[in-house]
């Protein structure tokens, strides 16, 4: 069984069936109003000479609100970690400060400390690949000798002289 739903919209004075939603404003309150064609038209021409007149303004902006509202929430993030890395200064793994920038280790180890998870000891030092048959063993560290070097070649430009205001 197929359903078909039609809706219908009624002007808001006259009650007249086809009707569009009109918005306006004024002294800062917002309307909607939902109007048939001729009332759409007596709305616009009673209001042409003051829209005339006046003058457009833009809405205040609303990234300003919320980088401000963002930022506050940084804060309390920050002062919250800085708080938790003063009394646990051995699971953040090094002294806190008062003042300056959080390490991001620390920032890690207080979300794994709020979310119940312990934190992974991690080797100093990456373990060695043990050699397989089809890769030989790591290579093993050897002090870099540099190549004995050559004559330069005579270039076809001469080069530049430059001061450095010295005498």
């Amino acid at each position: 069984m197929a359903k078909q739903t039609i809706v219908q919209v009624f002007d808001d004075i006259t009650g007249e069936p086809d009707a569009a939603e009109v918005q306006f404003g004024h002294q800062g309150t917002e309307y909607v109003i939902d109007l048939s064609q001729p009332n759409r038209a007596a709305l616009e021409k009673a209001l042409a000479p003051f829209v005339a007149a006046a003058r457009p303004i833009r809405p205040p902006r609303a990234s300003a609100t919320s980088a401000t509202a963002r930022e506050a929430e940084q804060q309390a993030f920050r002062r919250l970690v800085r708080q938790w890395w003063t009394r646990n200064e051995d699971k953040a793994g090094r002294p806190a400060n008062r003042r300056g920038r959080i390490p991001a280790d620390v920032v890690d180890a207080y979300k794994q400390h709020q979310l119940g998870l312990v934190p992974a000891a991690r080797p100093a030092v990456p373990p060695a690949r043990p050699a397989t048959a089809a890769q030989p063993a790591a290579p093993v560290a050897r002090p870099v000798v540099p190549a004995p070097r050559s004559a330069p070649a005579a270039s076809p430009v001469p080069a530049a002289r430059f001061s450095t205001g010295g005498s």
